[in-house]
């Protein structure tokens, strides 16, 4: 029997259950979708746009084929965790590429609060529970001994609170520690005997302190147990799963093998059955001959023009050898007609040698004479050589002389320069007539073998109609292939042996086996572990619930109901402690809930834990005994605390040992206004499907800011209907950074966050909340003129500027509409300045004609299907373009307002668009082929043009898609007569009030928007 103070909870919990939609039991695996490969070898599966299956997710996880785990083999995966809403795994060897889809138990939300509602209606005996109901905390710690020297003095007195036997809450601002604390105080109740529980609202606050608390003390296998789906890697070897498998790991390696043959044994009866189907009058031999026909006058055309082609090439290929070789000739016969000056050149330097020589002896003989002196003998002997000598010198010198000239004469003009030149081109042109004649060769020898070739294919019969008619059917429906599986599975059935049935009676057997060893095994694993992290609502089902801890400790408090946190310290013996920030959102409840007025709902689910004990202000904080206040922010800096101050937290101070200087400090946190005001289509606010608001300047300028910021980015925004185009922005430049809205942020801290917050007056809380996630470096979009703000967030901002904490920039600016780049002055968005340009394409339009040059660049891409929004008014320039567009086949769509519904929209018309009539949606939008998008957009910067208009272009598919998803474009790209008197409907309304109206009768009907 419950006990009595739980009445008031379990009412509350009877009615919210009622209030949700839906089966309150989970049902089988649910398929999650299909994970891509990586590069660093792991699974991923994006489920960035699925945030409510990602936090529902529940182990264990298998990878199998779309059909499921009951009919193609499951693979179980060991390793897995979440990272920013993208699922990674580790693939289990031996995964066939089919069979790469997620299956997973996933939960549901009924069935999470059922089981809240149950595991109310079974408390018994728990005081700390009791007296967090009955609105009491226990005073002031009692811990005595010292805390951890590396815990400031307010962090010191938190880990007292964990300590200490009671009831306690922690008033813990973002960035002040609270992790720290936790991870301490967990690994120093862990080495004191103590059994602990830590959970948390945010899956990511768990693995942060499990992963600090294993980093320090090390512990042994079990001693520390994470339960659920991790977003962090590093705790494989924490899982339950993982640690559960263990005991299920034989009958599951059997059942596979089981899952494996049931599998084939399915698949072969149903798919030769279908194939049977698909195959009905098809004749295999039949398409054979004529497929061999076809193919060969395809063949013959083929090489009739490849004969063509190669003759020509013969033909200009031989000329070439001929220019070569004529060339050549001619340098050979100029050659040979210098041939005597050659031989004559090459004589004269010998001639002049032998008459040097001449002279040198005479002169010898004379200076022998001389020389002989006063010797008679030696002079007669000098004189008669001399005079020997002297006759037939005389004649050998008239000789020399002559035959010089002669050769002189022969040389004439001709210089060694020529004779050189001459040379240096003979060879040249030898060498060309080689090449050219290399080159002609394999020609030749192609046009021989082509000429055979087509003597081969004229030896095969011509195709008939019928012929063509049965290829083109066969090849189109793939029946060759089709026709061999089904021949090939026929064989494989045969050899089937008869025990389908014995294997699907082992398979349940094994199936049963192993959840039994598993679920028994979670709950001795969770029973014999000194310390168990998971997430809130994890810990309200087996094995956690029911598990009695010595201390609970209860993170991100403030974003979980009273009725949870209830259940939560159930089970605590000794010590319970909530930790939480009353500043930032609470829990995350659908509408009707929130709107009840039921009394049990506002005591027990729609206030939280601190307001139930009278905390809701700092003051509240500041004053309770049993409340210990974080004051000291632990990272952000002092622009950071005064602009988180400013938002209604008022006391955070800096950390002892800091100085609040107006020096910049490397390690604060940089804050960047990037205003779109100047861009005023960017910023208007659209409403999605689901009536949520939405606008362009997110998806344009988010990725920019993104990339390149490491590690750890997100894009936050305080409109969920915001999330999906950016997030398509995202895909469409293969990022896989955070995205989503500012709540499933919680519990993170970003190196960099993109908090995109265009909407006119956010709530105080999501947005110190989305602030409050940047370590490093934050960007915040916003709409210029609701800095004007007098009150509220966006009034802090504009505070955190005026006295420089913050630095604001024109998203005009930094894409170049604004003057040559100013942006560079800037170190922090000089990062982002080229990035942001080379995305997205930007173009001033000053008149008509930059007009048309800008719409024809983008608009004449189109080759399928092109959409218009309101399309821009010089019905001149756009109508030609699509005309043009009609004429190469592409379906122009184009809505366009009453009161813009006139020369432009008969324009449009009379270019073959289809014109339908819309009262609201974006103005100057395009969507070509569905994979770009246009955008005008009036410029208001304060540049040296002054006022003007320009165009933006973004490539990206998803991005593209989800534009016309938002906007309905399928539903209503179609114009709907009125059923009462035929005259066109026009579309009126946005979002989920999107209706076809007819003017003429005042006829309404639902616009059946899809996506």
């Amino acid at each position: 029997m419950a006990a009595a103070w739980t009445a008031g909870p379990i009412a509350a919990v009877e009615e919210w259950l009622r209030l949700l939609p839906g089966s309150a039991r989970p049902g089988p695996l649910t398929r999650c979708g299909e994970a891509a490969p990586s590069d660093d070898g792991l699974l991923r599966l994006d489920l960035r746009d699925r945030p409510d299956l990602a936090d529902l997710l529940e182990p264990p996880l298998v990878l199998a084929g779309r059909e499921g785990p009951e009919k193609s083999t499951a693979f179980p995966v060991e390793r897995f965790h979440l990272d920013d809403g993208v699922l990674v795994l580790a693939e289990p060897d031996g995964v066939p590429p089919g069979s790469r889809w997620v299956w997973s138990p996933v939960a549901t939300s009924r069935s999470t609060v059922q089981a809240l509602l149950e595991g109310l209606r079974g408390i018994g005996r728990a005081p700390l529970a009791e007296a967090l109901a009955a609105g009491r905390l226990d005073g002031t710690p009692t811990w005595s001994d010292a805390p951890p020297s590396e815990l400031s003095q307010a962090q010191g007195q938190a880990y007292r609170a964990c300590r200490s036997p009671g009831l306690r809450v922690v008033w813990s601002p973002p960035g002040t520690g609270r992790t720290r604390v936790l991870a301490r105080a967990a690994e120093d109740l862990v080495r004191a005997g103590k059994r602990v529980l830590l959970v948390s609202t945010a899956a990511v606050a768990v693995d942060a302190v499990l992963l600090a608390v294993v980093a320090s003390m090390r512990p042994g296998r079990g001693q520390v147990v994470r339960v659920g789906v991790p977003h962090r890697p590093g705790l494989d070897d924490l899982g339950l799963d993982g640690l559960a498998a263990r005991a299920s790991a034989d009958v599951d390696a059997r059942r596979a093998l089981i899952a494996r043959r049931l599998t084939d044994l399915a698949g072969t009866d149903d798919e030769i059955t279908e194939l049977a189907a698909r195959l009905d009058g098809y004749d295999p031999e039949g398409y054979r001959a004529a497929a061999a026909r076809v193919a060969a006058a395809g063949r013959r055309e083929e090489l009739r023009t490849r004969y063509q082609d190669t003759l020509h090439a013969a033909e200009l290929a031989y000329g070439r050898v001929v220019t070569a070789r004529r060339e050549h000739d001619r340098l050979v016969a100029e050659a040979a007609a210098l041939a005597d000056a050659r031989a004559a050149m090459a004589r004269l330097p010998e001639l002049q040698a032998e008459l040097r020589e001449l002279d040198a002896r005479e002169e010898g003989l004379r200076a022998e004479l001389r020389a002989a002196g006063r010797s008679r003998r030696r002079a007669k002997q000098a004189e008669d050589e001399l005079t020997a000598f002297g006759p037939t010198a005389v004649a050998r010198r008239r000789e020399l002389w002559d035959e010089i000239i002669a050769t002189r004469r022969a040389i004439g003009s001709t210089t060694p320069e020529q004779l050189g030149r001459l040379d240096g081109a003979t060879a040249r042109t030898e060498r060309a007539a080689t090449a050219a004649w290399l080159a002609f060769e394999p020609v030749e020898s192609e046009l021989r073998r082509l000429e055979r070739a087509m003597e081969q294919a004229n030896e095969v019969g011509p195709p008939t109609d019928a012929d063509h008619a049965l290829v083109e059917r066969s090849e189109r429906e793939r029946l060759p292939a089709l026709h061999e599986r089904w021949t090939r599975l026929r064989a494989i059935r045969a050899q089937s042996a008869g025990d389908r049935s014995a294997h699907e009676e082992e398979h349940r057997r094994l199936a049963e086996r192993s959840g039994s060893l598993r679920t028994d095994a979670e709950a001795e694993i969770v029973a014999a572990a000194s310390l168990v992290g998971t997430t809130l609502a994890r810990s309200l089902t087996a094995p956690v619930a029911g598990a009695g801890f010595d201390v609970v400790l209860v993170d991100g408090a403030e974003a979980a109901t009273l009725a949870e946190v209830l259940l939560a310290l159930a089970g605590a013996g000794e010590t319970a402690v909530l930790v939480g920030d009353f500043g930032l959102p609470g829990p995350d409840l659908p509408d009707a809930v929130v709107a009840a007025g039921h009394p049990a709902l506002r005591t027990w689910v729609l206030t939280g834990g601190f307001g139930h004990v009278g905390i809701s202000t700092p003051e509240d904080a500041l004053a309770h005994d049993g409340c210990v206040a974080l004051q000291e922010p632990w990272h952000g800096g002092a622009a950071v605390r005064r602009l988180v101050n400013d938002l209604g937290y008022r006391v955070l101070r800096e950390p002892a040992d800091a100085q609040d200087t107006d020096d910049e400090d490397p390690a604060a946190t940089e804050i960047v206004v990037v205003d779109v005001a100047a861009l005023p289509d960017l910023a208007a606010v659209r409403r999605g499907p689901s009536g949520g608001p939405w606008w362009t300047a997110g998806a344009v300028l988010a990725p920019a800011l993104a990339r390149g910021a490491a590690p750890e980015v997100g894009v936050l925004t305080t409109s969920r209907a915001q999330v999906g185009p950016t997030l398509a922005a995202l895909r469409d430049r293969d990022l896989l950074v955070g995205c989503g809205p500012v709540a499933a942020f919680r519990g993170r801290a970003l190196d960099t966050v993109v908090l995109d917050q265009v909407e006119d007056e956010p709530d105080v809380r999501a947005f110190a909340l989305g602030v409050t996630r940047a370590r490093r470096r934050l960007f915040v979009l916003v709409d210029g003129p609701a800095l004007d703000a007098t009150t509220g967030p966006l009034a802090a901002l504009r505070h955190a500027v005026d006295r420089g904490d913050a630095r604001s920039w024109s998203a005009a600016a930094l894409l170049g509409l604004d003057g040559p780049a100013p942006y560079r002055s800037d170190r922090v968005l000089a990062e982002v300045g080229d990035p942001l340009r080379r995305a997205v394409a930007a173009v001033d339009v000053s008149d008509e004609a930059d007009l048309r040059a800008a719409l024809d660049a983008r608009l004449g891409e189109a080759r399928d299907s092109l959409w218009l929004w309101s399309p821009w008014p010089a019905a001149g320039v756009l109508a030609p373009l699509v005309a043009a567009a009609v004429g190469r086949g592409v379906r122009v769509r184009a809505f366009v307002r009453p009161d813009e519904d006139g020369d432009g929209a008969a324009a449009l018309r009379e270019s073959g668009a289809t014109v339908v009539r819309a009262e609201d949606g974006p103005r100057r939008l395009a969507v070509v082929d569905r994979r770009t998008v246009v955008l005008g957009s009036a410029v208001l910067a304060a540049g040296p043009r002054g006022p003007r208009e320009a165009l933006l272009a973004v490539e990206g598919r998803a991005l593209a898609e989800r534009l016309l998803v938002d906007l309905a474009a399928d539903a209503l790209g179609d114009p709907r007569p009125c059923a009462t008197c035929a005259d066109p409907m026009e579309v009126s309304g946005e979002g989920a009030d999107t209706r076809w109206e007819c003017r003429s009768c005042g006829v309404e009907s639902n616009a059946g928007r899809a996506g």
